[in-house]
């Protein structure tokens, strides 16, 4: 799992208090456990980031997982995976409090609904936490980063014109520097400004790379002396020239995608691949399969060479990683203007196809008007690329936290941002002034105003979000229910008498029912165990009681489970095979304390007709009764093939089971003295 940060916004103050439901977040689990055929629908409604507590995400990551991999999900086998999850304790424990917290998972998709309404408001509430910040610090946004970077610009191309006019390096220097600072505030600003991590990381790895780019070609042009020295900065050009298509094509694939998301693990073939072309340039005085140079020069340069076939291998990844950038961009995009305004991101990029092109033949011919106007092919490839990005973020096809005092400008809620002080630094139009002394008293709790509207505050980093509600409609309501409430007092008052005498009467009629039931069905049971009970108390053989406890315990065990099973009977006509297996696990369990050594098998993988469940129990407690006293070993397998529930009991044991032979149970010996009682019967006829 990655590290779970809800957004990439400035992190909140710790005061500040997010929406969150960890009952939402239990139930959910709670319920998914039980009923994992809902997982698929749930999972394409939450993910991951709708939890807030890390060890619930880190459930519902570890079923997601399962998912995938097609692995059954039960208790048993997801508390097998969460052994691994840190901060767990003991897994099995607190999986099984998750289960007990929910009677069923029938509303589960219900609860995801619930919970991912209360992640968006976390995301909201986060967002104008965010806002507040960007407003308060860098009101001008994008627009003065852009002057920046156009003076910027404009500095390095007259600090360019002047190295060619005036013969000293120092020009040089102070354009490489200006370049080189430039593409870092770039970069700084990236960090700052996309949402998406993964994409955050990928551009910010762009911009090193450029800087790195302009470094080596300043150390190349005003530093290195010898050929052999210009020709391996030279080389290195390759790095950022492979690795930048690359880490745009990863930014085209990681939008659109959750703020955690990590791309798949088969996208890393895409680092191998640009590291082999990398070592394939730099190893080329080795091979010449990339650039040749004349042979008869001892020391070969980077000023006289021709190119390879592995030039053009090396170049066709280069504009394949490019157009599959552009390709996934535009089809990732969700924005109708963005998808109107595409062109622009590919402007930069025309250009510089264009610009290349005119760069290399001017190179073949001698020189061309591209050479004195932008000769610097590395600072003019970066620009473009620089820009081409800028444009991608301008037109909405990579999310970034920008416009916000667009956003709340025009905001129908009258909402105020301020500092520590209470000076305000933005508002909506519509918002009112406000006291100095009302907005310090709205800090602590809500106050409202005499025209009926409450004013509410929040604590952000640097100052604080005051924000309007209008309550004046809802008081005038208020006024005429609560003239209303006198008047329908009296009368709700004796409904609901009458309703709570109904309902206990209902509910004494209900439960005596239930009772009647365990107490008619179970009756035989009830009567063994209190015999059972009475030779225990009279017998003073202590091997006498502890064979009679044990029956005792079987038959506990038994009548524990068949009126569980009764109380979900009544719930519905059908009982799930987990609740099956629980109910012969726990009584096998029981007979191997007794000593009988017991075998289970059940594979249903669907829910039972109550019936059968309770016919089944039935037949194998009889089996039980009859042999307990000489029963060596017992082994239960319960199957559905072909529509028929068919459960086979082999029993180790001297006792005729031919007595309970009857319309669904047949009892065979077999030349060993091995009993099998079968029970059969068809799914569609087992009603109630």
């Amino acid at each position: 799992m990655k590290c779970e940060k809800q957004i990439s916004y400035n992190r909140p103050a710790a005061d500040l208090v997010l929406p969150e439901s960890p009952e939402l977040e239990r139930a959910v689990l709670g319920a998914l456990i039980l009923e994992p055929e809902y997982l698929p629908d749930t999972a394409e409604m939450i993910e991951i980031s709708a939890f807030q507590t890390p060890i619930h995400g880190k459930i519902y990551g570890m079923m997601l997982s399962m998912l995938a991999e097609g692995v059954k999900i039960d208790l048993y086998t997801l508390t097998q995976r969460c052994k691994t999850v840190e901060g767990l304790g003991n897994p099995a424990a607190y999986l099984a409090k998750l289960t007990q917290a929910v009677g069923s998972g029938v509303n589960v998709l219900d609860h995801a609904r619930q919970l991912k309404d209360t992640e968006t408001r976390r995301r909201l509430c986060l967002f104008g936490h965010e806002l507040a910040v960007r407003a308060a610090s860098d009101p001008s946004g994008v627009l003065d980063w852009a002057t920046t970077e156009i003076t910027a610009i404009a500095a390095a191309m007259l600090c360019r014109q002047l190295d060619r006019i005036v013969t000293m390096q120092i020009f040089g220097i102070i354009r490489s520097l200006i370049y080189i600072f430039m593409f870092l505030i770039w970069g700084i600003t990236l960090r700052n400004r996309i949402v998406q991590i993964q994409a955050k990381r990928f551009m910010t790895s762009i911009a090193w790379l450029i800087v790195f780019w302009v470094a080596i070609r300043s150390v190349k042009f005003i530093i290195a002396q010898s050929p052999l020295a210009v020709r391996t900065l030279w080389y290195m050009y390759y790095i950022p020239m492979i690795f930048i298509p690359m880490f745009a094509l990863l930014v085209a694939l990681s939008l659109g995608k959750p703020e955690n998301y990590r791309l798949p693990a088969v996208t890393s073939l895409l680092y191998v691949v640009s590291a082999l072309m990398v070592i394939f340039v730099l190893t080329n005085d080795l091979h010449c399969l990339v650039f040749r140079f004349p042979g008869e020069r001892e020391m070969w340069n980077d000023s006289d060479y021709s190119y390879a076939g592995g030039y053009y291998i090396v170049a066709g990844y280069m504009l394949l990683c490019t157009i599959g950038a552009f390709v996934a961009l535009i089809s990732k995009c969700r924005i109708p203007k963005a998808r109107k305004t595409f062109i622009m991101p590919l402007l930069p990029v025309v250009a510089m196809v264009i610009y290349t092109l005119l760069y290399v033949s001017g190179e073949i011919t001698g020189g061309t008007f591209i050479h004195r106007l932008a000769g610097d092919m590395t600072v003019t490839v970066s620009l473009l690329t620089a820009l081409s990005f800028e444009f991608c973020i301008q037109c909405g096809l990579i999310r970034s936290n920008t416009y916000y005092i667009q956003l709340l400008r025009p905001c129908t809620v009258p909402a105020l941002i301020t500092d520590n002080n209470y000076n305000i630094l933005l508002s909506s139009d519509c918002a009112e002034k406000i006291d100095r002394e009302i907005m310090q008293m709205a800090n602590s709790s809500p106050v409202m105003l005499s025209n009926g509207k409450r004013l509410s505050s929040a604590k952000i980093k640097g100052g604080y979000v005051l924000w309007l509600d209008d309550l004046s409609e809802l008081i005038e309501v208020n006024d005429k229910l609560a003239e209303a409430k006198d008047d329908l007092k009296d009368d709700y008052d004796l409904i609901c008498e009458e309703y709570d005498l109904r309902n206990r009467e209902a509910h004494i009629l209900e439960r005596d029912r239930i009772y009647d039931r365990i107490s008619r069905e179970t009756s035989g049971q009830i009567a063994v165990l209190n015999s059972l009970t009475d030779r225990f108390e009279m017998s003073e053989d202590e091997d006498e009681r502890r064979k009679l406890l044990g029956k005792m315990v079987v038959i506990g065990a038994y009548l524990k489970r068949r009126n569980n099973l009764i109380f979900i009977s009544e719930r519905s006509s059908m009982i799930s095979e987990k609740e099956l297996y629980l109910a012969f696990l726990e009584l096998t369990d029981n007979l191997e304390l007794y000593g009988v050594t017991c075998g289970l098998n059940i594979r249903l993988n669907k829910s039972v007709p109550a019936v059968a469940v309770m016919e089944m129990f039935d037949t194998f407690e009889k089996m039980i009764e009859l042999s307990l006293d000489n029963l060596s070993a017992v082994n239960i397998s319960v199957t559905l093939n072909d529509g028929i529930f068919t459960m086979t009991v082999t029993a180790e044991s001297s006792t005729d089971f031919a007595v309970m032979n009857g319309d669904f149970v047949t009892a065979v010996c077999d030349d060993d003295g091995e009993w099998q009682i079968v029970y059969r019967r068809e799914a569609g006829r087992c009603k109630a």
